[in-house]
């Protein structure tokens, strides 16, 4: 308040002079580099309040250059907001010759401006700025940078993920990197055959001994992994190949990191576990190696949505995805952190025990993507939002989607407009939550169609809860159908799905070997192998609880009190139901226990 009433007394007319003679003190005082460096903030804001009273054009340069450098400091320190304001300062004081006279100067604070307004959400301000760098733009290099940062503002906007690839592919077309957007798995086979033979006999030290240092690969390479983010799966792999494959023949970089998560990610899900793993490690050890710590949430995104959640147990996936999400705010990778935080609460809904937890967490990642205008990339956790609601009985209709998470979008709008967008990522998870409640609740027709759905789905995604658990769901759904009908097909559903699952358990058994026990459960009690299916009932109990996986010792519980009251057993399947009943509670899914207690056969 002194200071206040100090600076009051300053007539106006004499706050910029002032203002502009403690700014070029405190530089002048600043024997190095270093020194500046140190108090750039503080010199910077004194100087820009006393730019009015600059004569000479040279300090109007000096104090743009200031504020670039004010600027790329607070991006070091993920400070986005600050650093739009020191942008646009600069960008305030440019002049229309200064386009001609210091054109990269110019042209490095549009394109960060860019950068930084992407950052804070502001994609209007975005397109704006890159609408005045391709207008002014002296060669295709001034351009790029600025179409990279459009093509993550296009597709970070619901339904827009087409148009961001185009955007994407017609620049790597004017770099000489020509791609046709369409369908064709022959071209996609020749692609990975190609990558195999190139890295056939490599280890990580031979594909590191060479460094890409020319421009335009550089280039090319950062418009590659950008344009991959909003592909259709069947083209992203194509050009996550082309990452790799320049990599071997120009040359690592920091974008290699990235296309060796993604290549893991395509193995993962074509069962080639073995080498998924072995191109992970190369994934981690390049971006250590190139100190490339921005990609760090990229990377991280793309290996524990696929090989680690298959290898690790799934508990442990937790903490490295939150920090992933953590380091991608701090780089500015907002679209990457959303997705961590989208895979964080897909894993919690396994892990945690108290449901309530997972929602609060969920809510709180949902307020923080609408900050960054993300939305679009949220969107496949909106229908792990209202199972979680329907679970914890916040619904009506507890078998359906439907209820407070869609307020605007109920589930079957959801799966058309993801159907009409070529979005099968958010159709993989539609249907999944969907085929989840609608067993939960018992509604074994909606949840069989749900999984045939996903079934007929070109590129059903293999990572995460969603692939694994459509696998165990399907087996589950199939040999109840079987107990109802007696029909064989749906027996040979069960006993397919149930060797899908044994492989899982084979690679990770803390994370499915109840899962197993349980579907051999149930092979058991249709097959009316009656002291097998007691022994593996008891087995999917002890085991899931060792494994910590509360919600699927509640269900083994349920199953099994329903297999012991079909033996007339009623004391050990009341036992069973309410033990069942009870850890439901636990779990925080208290319209699920209601369910129980409501459909009671004791």
């Amino acid at each position: 308040q002194i200071e206040s009433a100090a600076y009051s007394l300053i007539p106006e007319k004499h706050q910029g002079p002032w203002h502009l003679s403690i700014g070029k003190k405190l530089l002048s005082s600043c024997n190095s580099e270093e020194e500046i460096e140190k108090i750039i903030f503080l010199i910077t804001d004194q100087l820009n309040r006393g730019k009015l009273s600059m004569k000479e054009e040279a300090e109007h340069i000096s104090l743009i250059e200031l504020n670039y450098r004010a600027a790329k400091k607070a991006i070091s320190s993920s400070m986005f907001s600050n650093a739009s304001h020191y942008l646009k300062e600069g960008i305030n004081l440019l002049e229309k010759k200064h386009c001609e006279s210091h054109h990269r100067l110019w042209i490095s604070l549009y394109v960060s401006y860019a950068e930084t307004e992407y950052c804070n959400g502001n994609f209007k301000n975005v397109r704006d700025t890159v609408g005045s760098i391709i207008a002014h733009a002296k060669s295709l290099d001034d351009k790029v940078p600025a179409y990279k940062t459009l093509c993550l503002c296009v597709g970070s906007v619901k339904r827009k993920n087409i148009d961001a690839t185009r955007i994407g592919l017609d620049v790597l077309g004017q770099l000489g990197e020509h791609f046709t957007l369409k369908r064709s798995f022959v071209s996609g086979f020749a692609e990975l055959f190609k990558t195999k033979l190139l890295l056939m006999g490599k280890d990580v030290d031979i594909i590191m001994s060479k460094v890409m240092d020319d421009k335009q690969m550089l280039a090319i390479m950062d418009l590659l992994e950008t344009t991959s983010i909003y592909c259709p799966p069947y083209f992203g792999f194509i050009l996550v190949f082309r990452i790799v494959q320049l990599s071997i023949s120009h040359g690592v970089s920091v974008n290699t990191a990235y296309g060796f998560a993604y290549y893991s990610g395509i193995l993962c899900h074509l069962g080639d576990l073995c080498n998924a793993s072995k191109y992970a490690k190369f994934s981690l050890d390049i971006m250590q190696r190139m100190q490339a710590r921005q990609k760090y949430c990229r990377v991280y995104s793309c290996l524990y949505f696929g090989v680690f959640l298959k290898t690790n147990h799934m508990h442990s996936c937790l903490g490295p995805v939150l920090k992933a999400r953590h380091e991608g705010l701090k780089a500015g990778d907002t679209l990457h952190a959303t997705v961590c935080a989208a895979l964080y609460c897909s894993i919690a809904f396994r892990c945690e025990k108290k449901l309530a937890s997972v929602k609060q967490v969920l809510t709180h990642f949902k307020r923080e993507a609408k900050v960054y205008k993300q939305e679009a990339m949220w969107t496949p956790a909106i229908p792990l939002e209202q199972a979680i609601l329907n679970l914890m009985g916040h619904t009506d209709k507890p078998n359906l989607l439907d209820g407070s998470a869609m307020p605007s979008e109920k589930i079957d709008t959801l799966i058309s407009n993801a159907k009409s967008d070529d979005a099968e990522r958010l159709l993989c998870v539609a249907y999944y939550y969907q085929m989840l409640v609608a067993y939960i609740f018992d509604d074994l027709e909606l949840a069989i169609k749900m999984v045939e759905e996903y079934l007929d789905l070109e590129y059903p995604l293999e990572g995460l809860v969603v692939g694994t658990e459509v696998v165990f769901l399907y087996g589950l759904t199939s040999l109840a159908q079987a107990r109802k009908t007696n029909e064989v097909i749906w027996k040979n559903r069960g006993h397919e799905s149930m060797r899908k699952v044994r492989k899982l358990a084979k690679d990770c058994p803390k994370n499915y070997h109840h899962k197993l026990l349980l579907l051999e459960a149930e092979c058991a009690f249709i097959s009316g192998r009656i002291k097998k299916a007691t022994e593996k009932y008891e087995l999917a109990v002890a085991m899931s609880k060792k494994n910590d996986f509360i919600q699927d010792q509640a269900l083994s519980y349920e199953l099994a009190s329903k297999f012991y009251a079909e033996q007339r057993n009623e004391k050990k399947a009341s036992h069973y139901y309410g033990k069942a009943h009870d850890l439901y509670l636990e779990w925080g899914a208290t319209g699920k226990a209601d369910h129980l207690r409501e459909n009671s056969p004791f």
